[in-house]
């Protein structure tokens, strides 16, 4: 069944969307490898490099998703700026600062995801829809691994 003009436009805002939240999240976090300090930096250092290449891949699965739909990739940084719900931090690496900072822009990413798929519900996008899945899995994958930090540093 081929999905309508409606459903199929509707099916790439959701994308580009995402791809602006992304796209946010991975800077962020590439910034965060790059100028982060503390004891953990070693540690940290490698884990935000892991996230950030994470992250880059799943920009680019988003983007080819949203050709493969015949739709038009919004990428410009004031784009991104504009839809992004993923905010810029202080500048402020220290190590406890960035781990919280980052965990809580994956809360809402995995919450931004979540409300993301009640609405792919209504355009029969089943590709899309298994996009959105693997990509809060991811989320809640890299939410865990920095949130354990935090607790083994409480420790």
């Amino acid at each position: 069944m081929q999905l309508s003009s409606t459903d199929l436009t509707n099916s790439i805002q959701i994308l580009n969307d995402l791809l602006a939240h992304s796209y946010s999240l991975y800077l962020k976090t590439q910034n965060a490898h790059w100028n982060v300090q503390g004891p953990s930096f070693y540690m940290l250092h490698l884990l935000f490099e892991s996230q950030y290449q994470s992250l880059q891949n799943a920009i680019d699965e988003i983007a080819e998703r949203i050709r493969t739909l015949d739709g038009v990739i919004e990428a410009s940084f004031q784009k991104f700026h504009q839809k992004s719900g993923v905010k810029e931090c202080a500048d402020d690496y220290k190590d406890r600062y960035i781990l919280n900072v980052l965990v809580n822009d994956h809360d809402y990413m995995i919450q931004h995801i979540r409300d993301l798929l009640k609405k792919i519900e209504k355009y029969h996008d089943d590709g899309t829809k298994d996009l959105l899945t693997s990509r809060l899995k991811d989320h809640e994958k890299m939410h865990w691994f920095l949130k354990s930090h935090i607790k083994f540093d409480n420790k």
